[in-house]
């Protein structure tokens, strides 16, 4: 597992915090994606879309009971880039 301080990107702590100040709901519902993430890898990877980026594949973790919201995270740490509502091309 990622140490802590390697687990979030800069851009998903802040966004992060943001979301525990402001919709403490959402950010449990963020949070336990997150969790997900970083306990059963094999399962979010599972569960996830891979997008690819200029900077190599992401993968979107849709949370449960957040429609739209989806936390992209990449694999090899594992570790979260960003989280925000996202809508997908095919939905």
């Amino acid at each position: 597992m990622a140490k802590p301080h390697e687990a979030y990107s800069a851009k998903a702590d802040q966004q992060l915090d943001e979301f525990e100040t402001n919709d403490r709901v959402l950010y449990g519902k963020l949070m336990d994606a997150c969790e997900m993430i970083f306990d059963d890898q094999q399962l979010a990877q599972a569960n996830s879309a891979a997008l690819q980026t200029d900077l190599g594949i992401v993968m979107a973790l849709p949370v449960r009971g957040a429609p739209g919201y989806r936390v992209f995270w990449t694999t090899k740490i594992p570790r979260v880039e960003a989280v925000f509502r996202y809508k997908s091309s095919d939905g």
